[in-house]
């Protein structure tokens, strides 16, 4: 039949039906107007016009693909399962080293939690396969307790707007999967929208997979290869300034340290041999003077030997980052007649340390250039110094 000729007739179906409905209209509103004989004449002439109109709408809903297509999960219905998705996400392959790893290595994620709203334990078959040429995904088992919850996961390299993933679910009541209770076939589809944001987050993640496989700032290209310890020379340099007390004697001074370090890549150990010589302040001098009857000036010098904890943040591969440092041990002070090699008090007393900084390190010449502020006690005396650090070491 031709497109016309159902018009056609869909129109003079129409006309009829809508002549009937007003002749029902005014023998319902006005049942005196007509017999009951009438009535029940008419009833058959409504019946032989809507007969046949509605048989037709309903074999044209049959024959639509879209009613014939497998139902969405807005229309999912089982009694055994519920299921809440789909949640979308981006997923990297870790099994390849990172260095390894390449673009098709990000993929889509396409995640679906299934809840067992049954009253008995439940064993689930989860198949969900991608359009062509995207390989199905491997077919998902779980076993669910009444109330329990698993999620099925599938990692196809993208998506596909517009068209359908088929979805089966089978539910079955025993662990050999062979008493089957429910076959359930249903289908999730993606719009533009959705497939479009999807692959932009894929692209961002692949950007950064191939930044990752570059060396981070700041950090040496092989610093996987380094070993966990090494070995390292330190030599520091600076000022010393007295505190409290200490400092109504003496002022400001020099200082030099070397040390035999044993680093890890975040902490370390190392041992301390230095020496410290603040200037020394007239009350000083006029004392010994008149201890030893006569004018003369003095030096005193602090050789302390000490055992310290170092720590760096970030590791010590990174260019830049922070140091701190702890240590206590024995400090030999040696008073001498200045310009001379006459002492006049030597004292060994106990000792500590304890400051932070920064270094810089040049992973070129295997060496970390550092400045620290460090507070020192020695007995009684108070002082710190601001020291300039070279750190030599493979």
């Amino acid at each position: 039949m031709a497109l016309g000729d159902v018009a056609s007739r869909s129109s003079s179906h129409l006309r009829c039906t809508e002549a009937a409905l007003s002749r029902w209209k005014t023998l319902w509103q006005h049942p005196r107007r007509a017999s009951r004989s009438c009535r029940a004449a008419s009833f058959p002439h409504l019946i032989s016009i809507l007969g046949p109109l509605v048989a037709s709408t309903i074999a044209a809903a049959a024959a639509s693909p879209e009613t014939a297509a497998p139902p969405d999960l807005e229309h999912f219905r089982s009694r055994s399962i519920a299921i809440d998705g789909p949640a979308l996400s981006t997923v990297t392959n870790i099994l390849p080293p990172p260095e390894q790893r390449v673009a098709s290595d990000v993929r889509a994620r396409i995640g679906l939690t299934l809840t067992n709203k049954a009253g008995r334990p439940l064993w689930l078959v989860v198949r969900l396969t991608p359009p062509p040429p995207e390989p199905g995904c491997p077919a998902g088992t779980a076993h669910l307790g009444p109330g329990e919850k698993v999620e099925f996961r599938c990692t196809p390299e993208g998506l596909v707007a517009d068209v359908d993933y088929p979805l089966e679910i089978t539910v079955c009541a025993d662990s050999a999967l062979t008493d089957t209770l429910e076959q359930n076939t249903t289908r999730l589809r993606f719009d533009r929208g959705i497939v479009e944001r999807m692959e932009e987050r894929l692209a961002f993640r692949r950007r950064e997979l191939e930044a990752e496989k570059q060396p981070r700032t700041g950090e040496s290209k092989d610093a996987k290869d380094e070993p966990g310890f090494r070995v390292a020379l330190g030599l520091s340099g600076g000022i010393v300034i007295p505190t409290g007390e200490f400092s109504d004697g003496f002022g400001a001074g020099g200082m030099g340290a070397i040390s035999l370090e044993l680093q890890g890549r975040m902490f370390g150990v190392r041992l301390l041999l230095g020496s410290s010589e603040p200037g020394t302040r007239s009350p000083t001098n006029d004392a010994y003077s008149a201890r030893l009857g006569r004018r003369v000036e003095v030096t005193e010098a602090i050789v302390p030997v000490e055992l310290q904890g170092i720590a760096a943040f970030p590791a010590r591969t990174r260019r830049l980052g922070l140091t701190l440092q702890a240590g206590a041990g024995l400090h030999a002070v040696t008073v001498r007649l200045k310009n001379t090699d006459d002492r006049i008090d030597d004292d060994t007393r106990f000792g500590f340390s304890a400051g932070g900084g920064v270094r810089y390190a040049v992973h070129r010449l295997h060496a970390t250039v550092g400045l620290n502020g460090v507070l020192h006690g020695t007995g009684s005396s108070r002082y710190a110094t601001v020291e300039l650090e070279l750190v030599l070491g493979r």
